[in-house]
């Protein structure tokens, strides 16, 4: 599939001289999923420039915790893009932050832990310990015990303020146990708990405490960890890192038993002791494969087990007698996914939050009788490319999004120049790459078996007319028009091109291989085409063609191993980028190219011009201005981590940003 749009050129005047009227909807606390929407305002009284997030809101990131705060009630969540959310209002705005107290935006976040009033701590990817003492507005960075991101804090759990617990993985992907006696700086292993995996530990007081290991192994404290005592149980429970444990009262104890995601087939359970832990009874057996379970009380006989299983559905079970017996309560909306429910916490006497996938967020006002959603998105996936016409028409290429089932590709269309957009369309084959030269001539190219397959549209989308191109010798990874003539279609170790429509492709330099994984390729004219993306050997990551793609040669002046974008604003100014530290620019149609540095950090990932002198670079969180034609950039100043991967502008003023998660 394509990375990144091409250039909005070809046999158009390169700049748009069509104007949209943009009715801009400045509302508190908006923000999309999966597709990235921004709306660029210049104006009078304006210092800087001004970007409105549409979708999705409040915001794209996974969250994998939430929690309310003991001492002000207000909601905290956490999860994936470094990501943490505050709402003083239960759940209905957001204060939204990125990379806490400085870690990388590779940071997850797993769980929460309150010791002292004002004070939480955040837990997650690299053995990282997150201190809060402002209620969670802003952090420091207590502890971390890894460098790499996969070697995980699962739990975490402070006896009193100096005295606590962690469980984590180590160099070999085991879960340990350790303890501190200094509030967190220093960790050493517990060697009182037998060896074998570790995923969670909560503590009812300084005494009591339980520990859950893998399989059907439940350990039991009685004197504050010294020692710890293997609980049998009465049926085998499979603990993983999701099961929650519960302490209702003095004597009360309930523990979820969820399936692990490699052995399908197994029920999904609860546990249930009287006696601080001493002996159990399996209170709850159903057979809805939980992978994401949570168990959580409003008092001590009103609770929530709330499901998310194999079969791509959430259901809530609910118990009004201390989890003695529990009743299914069909309680969500049908479209809500599995994976929206990978975190819930109780709010008040007879609100619960619950957090998942791709920000998702749903709230219950009945003690989990019914829920509504309190996120929002127009698209459900990740948009690879977009393409924007003088019409109003916006049409996207995203993925199928984190719903499970066979995996796929979509359209989706705008026809108010990408306020709203609408599902179009959806593309089951491998490989699947899209390009647009207006709102309703389009070109796809796909994989069927051991066949390439070459199709076009004239109706937006609706239906597409096939004919097979070739063999599988190559997997290609886009296709690009210049206009209805002219065609390249990059791939792995080759390029193949067409100058008749599509009605006849040829493998470029008559079949020899080129180590270079193609990413991308644009034309500057109907002759000259630059393709660029990664090598593998000693020859350039770019290629020229002054044949309308029939034969390349490498742009040996180009020096990088990895280029995303290739982009030209007219025949002779264009732009080369991806994972380097610098763009390359030239202002002669390719015969010689410039090395530009622009803020360091991250891959670029499309670029756009609007006129000769504003430019616009999108990728990995962020978005690159030029106001003097690309000689130097600045970084606005843009509160996401996600990857933007298409940008486009209708004029100096108005455009348009998507990419990971849905966001727009």
């Amino acid at each position: 599939m394509t990375i990144s749009p091409k250039s909005p050129r070809r046999d158009k005047p390169w700049l748009v001289s069509f104007q949209m009227q943009w009715h801009l909807k400045w509302q508190l606390n908006l923000q999309l999923p999966l597709t990235l929407i921004f709306f660029l305002i210049l104006s009078t009284g304006f210092t800087q420039d001004s970007w409105q997030r549409i979708s999705p809101l409040p915001q794209e990131q996974t969250l994998n915790a939430v929690a309310t705060i003991p001492w002000n009630g207000n909601v905290i969540a956490a999860g994936e893009g470094s990501t943490v959310m505050i709402s003083e209002d239960e759940g209905e705005s957001w204060e939204i932050m990125h990379c806490p107290g400085g870690v990388s935006s590779s940071f997850t976040g797993q769980g929460f832990d309150f010791v002292l009033p004002n004070t939480i701590y955040l837990y997650g990817s690299y053995n990282t310990i997150l201190k809060s003492t402002n209620g969670g507005f802003s952090w420091s960075l207590e502890y971390q015990g890894s460098i790499r991101a996969n070697e995980i804090m699962f739990d975490l759990e402070f006896v009193d303020s100096i005295h606590g617990y962690s469980i984590c993985q180590n160099p070999v992907f085991q879960n340990e146990v350790f303890e501190t006696h200094d509030g967190g700086f220093t960790w050493d292993s517990v060697t009182s708990v037998p060896a074998g995996h570790k995923y969670n530990i909560e503590f009812k007081n300084s005494q009591l405490g339980v520990l859950l290991g893998f399989g059907s192994k439940l350990y039991r404290t009685i004197n504050g960890g010294e020692t710890w005592i293997q609980v049998f149980l009465p049926d085998t429970i499979d603990f993983i890192p999701h099961s929650d444990i519960v302490f209702l009262n003095d004597s009360i104890i309930l523990i979820d038993g969820a399936l692990d995601c490699y052995g399908f087939g197994t029920n999904t359970n609860i546990i249930r002791s009287c006696d601080n832990g001493e002996t159990w009874e399996n209170v709850f057996d159903d057979n809805s494969n939980g992978i994401w379970n949570n168990l959580v009380f409003f008092n001590d006989q009103e609770g929530i087990f709330d499901v998310s299983g194999v079969g791509y559905c959430r259901t809530t079970f609910l118990t009004s007698n201390g989890g003695i017996t529990w009743e299914e309560s069909d309680s969500y909306p049908y479209y809500a996914n599995y994976m929206e429910g990978m975190a819930c916490s109780v709010i008040s006497e007879s609100k619960a939050i619950s957090v998942g996938i791709n920000g998702a967020t749903h709230l219950s006002c009945d003690k989990g009788a019914t829920w509504q959603c309190y996120s929002s998105r127009m698209i459900n996936s990740t948009v690879f490319q977009s393409w924007f016409f003088e019409d109003g028409k916006c049409i996207a290429h995203c993925d199928s999004g984190p719903g499970g089932g066979v995996s796929s590709e979509n359209l989706y269309k705008s026809e108010n120049s990408g306020e709203t957009w609408q599902y179009h369309n959806n593309y089951s084959q491998s490989e699947l790459s899209f390009d647009f030269i207006s709102g309703d001539t389009g070109f796809m190219v796909y994989k069927e078996f051991q066949s390439k397959i070459f199709a076009k549209t004239t109706d937006g989308g609706d239906t597409w007319n096939d004919e097979v191109v070739g063999s599988n010798n190559y997997i290609h990874t886009g296709i690009e028009f210049y206009n209805s003539q002219y065609g390249v279609i990059p791939a792995w170790y080759g390029l193949m091109y067409t100058d008749d429509g599509g009605e006849n492709w040829n493998v470029s330099n008559g079949g020899e291989v080129i180590d270079v994984w193609f990413k991308n390729v644009t034309f500057t004219n109907d002759q000259r085409v630059f393709a660029a993306g990664k090598n593998f050997d000693e020859q350039s990551a770019v290629w020229r063609s002054d044949d309308s793609g029939a034969n390349w040669s490498p742009v040996i002046e180009i020096d990088g191993d990895d280029f995303v974008v290739v982009y030209f604003y007219d025949e002779n100014h264009g732009f080369i980028a991806g994972y380097q530290n610098y763009i390359y620019h030239t202002n002669n149609g390719g015969n010689s190219w410039e090395k530009v540095s622009r803020p360091s950090g991250g891959v670029i990932l499309d670029i756009h011009f609007p006129t000769r002198e504003i430019g616009y670079a999108v990728g990995s969180g962020r978005i690159l201005k030029t106001t003097d034609g690309g000689e130097s950039w600045m970084r606005l100043p843009v509160n996401l981590v996600s990857n933007l991967n298409t940008v486009h502008f209708f004029d100096e003023n108005h455009g348009i940003v998507m990419g990971e998660n849905g966001i727009i």
